[in-house]
């Protein structure tokens, strides 16, 4: 099942990408946090009144999503608001993520294993609350890899 609004399979590892951190200038890859993390991507509008009140607000709550495990990031070609932003010039990770048509801003959310989990396109920048990102930020990091439904013998 494709995640609304990317070309993302559900449960399938997310693509991989290296670029630079906007406030430290080191690179990044989603595998510096694979196995500890989850990790939420917000494809955001550099220079959108919108996407940085966006920004601030998750900004401003961070310790929700510091609480259960996640990691925030925005993703665009420049700095935007003050969430740390992975610099994405050319636009070619917000194209593998949300394809060639991805004008879209879209918080994408990753457990720690690296799988796409969710992800809320924000159609006219009607973009999730902060809330609503930390209870899934939260149902990813209660997940446990090694449980599943147990299959109960015929009696």
């Amino acid at each position: 099942m494709r995640l609304a609004g990317t070309t993302l399979e559900r449960n399938a590892l997310i693509p991989q990408f290296r670029v630079a951190e906007s406030s430290t200038d080191r690179e990044f890859t989603p595998w510096d946090v694979k196995g500890r993390r989850a990790l939420v991507l917000a494809f955001l509008h550099p220079g959108c009144a919108d996407c940085a009140a966006f920004a601030e607000e998750i900004a401003a709550r961070d310790d929700q999503f510091q609480v259960a495990d996640a990691t925030v990031y925005a993703v665009a070609a420049e700095p935007v608001g003050p969430l740390p932003t992975l610099l994405d010039p050319q636009g070619e990770v917000a194209a593998t993520y949300l394809g060639p048509d991805g004008e879209v801003p879209t918080v994408v959310l990753a457990d720690r294993y690296g799988a796409a989990w969710a992800a809320y396109p924000g159609f006219a920048h009607d973009l999730p609350t902060v809330g609503e990102l930390a209870a899934t930020a939260w149902h990813m990091a209660l997940q446990c890899a090694d449980c599943a439904v147990p299959v109960w013998p015929e009696s």
